[in-house]
């Protein structure tokens, strides 16, 4: 169903092969039925566009360009993914440790994720401050602030 429907009444009509939904009695979605006992079917452009971004991401992808960084960073986007109840809810904090490489280059980055994993506790935020707050030259840093 279409996320801007989600919370709105809406028609479901189940044949054996067919799931049809309707709102406002225009069809607003229609998917090949599944045989398999609570399973999903997502169509991409059903989904909302921030969502959209990480359809074809898998937490293995995730992993591997991370590993591109260095092994710290391989396994704190690892540890976001299995630290949630589904995986793709950490897709966006993998993708923010992913994009401080570029700005920072892989060594730092790398040695942020290293310093994030000594910590105690869920890393989203800390790591993607590690570059900004204990990296950066001592100028830098007082600008940021």
């Amino acid at each position: 169903m279409p996320h801007r429907l989600i919370g709105r009444s809406v028609q479901v009509r189940l044949t054996h092969r067919v799931v049809e939904i309707s709102h406002d009695h225009q069809r607003v979605a229609s998917h090949v039925r599944r045989s398999q006992r609570s399973g999903h079917v997502t169509v991409n452009a059903h989904m909302p566009k921030a969502h959209q971004r990480y359809a074809n991401t898998t937490p293995a992808s995730l992993i591997g360009r991370a590993a591109k960084i260095g092994p710290n960073a391989a396994i704190l986007v690892e540890r976001m993914m299995r630290d949630r109840p589904h995986p793709e809810q950490g897709y966006r904090a993998a993708m923010g440790i992913l994009s401080l490489s570029p700005r920072y280059g892989w060594e730092r980055t790398e040695a942020a994720c290293e310093r994030t994993l000594r910590r105690a506790g869920k890393a989203d935020t800390t790591a993607r401050q590690n570059p900004r707050q204990h990296l950066l030259p001592l100028k830098e840093r007082k600008k940021e602030c």
